[in-house]
């Protein structure tokens, strides 16, 4: 960004402010629009990026997203694994992986040029609100729950341009309780999936009873596992003495 702007830090705090003052329709589904015109103006095209950086491709940048997603993933998971109180983990890990979902879909006939749009617009929003929160001297309960309205907000939006429908409550629609609790869902459905911990440990994730996450994981199509399958995974699944 030093190419295109004199003060880019300066730059990118003044685009991520107008980005967040846009209404929540606009900021997950066009705020791609505004990204566009900041880098090349109003009558520039994406020609003019290349000619400044000609290594710079579609689908280049397509791989370094799955790379970077992935990273972002594994730390989360890490994160999940060693703190007890892990909710921003968790509603991240659901956001991203739901990204990750969206740009593998990037370079397929299947999304159209607005549901492609969307997608990146999506990810855009998430990273700005993550670039205020980051700014910010401590986390509040206000700035978490707009976070984790946000991830609602992500994982909505994402599935919508997927499927045409979402299978996620609309963030415009739904109290946030409910908004909470299926982005804390998912996200420790995700987190069960990947990582070697109990039903108990999930459903502490979720914020849910263990019925009640079993039914979660149901509904996704995900194996639930009766007890630990190793002593490794006893080890590991963050209750009882051994992890005190």
């Amino acid at each position: 960004m030093g190419l295109l702007f004199e003060n880019p830090e300066e730059e990118l705090q003044d685009l991520t402010t107008d980005i967040l003052a846009l209404d929540e329709n606009e900021r997950f589904t066009s705020s791609l629009e505004l990204v566009h015109e900041r880098l090349l103006g109003e009558d520039g095209d994406i020609e003019t990026i290349q000619a400044i950086a000609p290594n710079v491709n579609p689908e280049r940048i397509q791989r370094l997203m799955d790379v970077v997603l992935g990273e972002i993933n594994q730390g989360l998971y890490g994160l999940i694994d060693s703190h007890r109180n892990a909710e921003i983990p968790t509603a991240l890990l659901a956001a991203f992986v739901a990204l990750a979902a969206g740009i593998d879909e990037l370079d397929s006939d299947a999304l159209s040029d607005d549901n492609e749009e969307q997608v990146l617009s999506s990810m855009v929003a998430l990273f700005c609100r993550l670039q205020r929160l980051v700014d910010a001297d401590e986390t509040s309960d206000e700035s978490v729950r707009i976070l984790i309205h946000d991830v609602g907000a992500t994982l909505y939006y994402v599935d919508k341009a997927l499927d045409d429908e979402s299978d996620f409550p609309s963030p415009s629609e739904t109290d946030f309780e409910t908004l909470r609790a299926s982005v804390l869902e998912f996200g420790a459905a995700v987190a069960y999936a990947n990582m070697p911990i109990s039903i108990g440990r999930g459903a502490e994730l979720a914020d849910c009873s263990r019925f009640e996450f079993e039914s979660v994981l149901e509904d996704l199509d995900i194996e639930v596992r009766r007890g630990p399958s190793s002593v490794e995974e006893l080890h590991n699944d963050g209750t009882g003495i051994l992890n005190e």
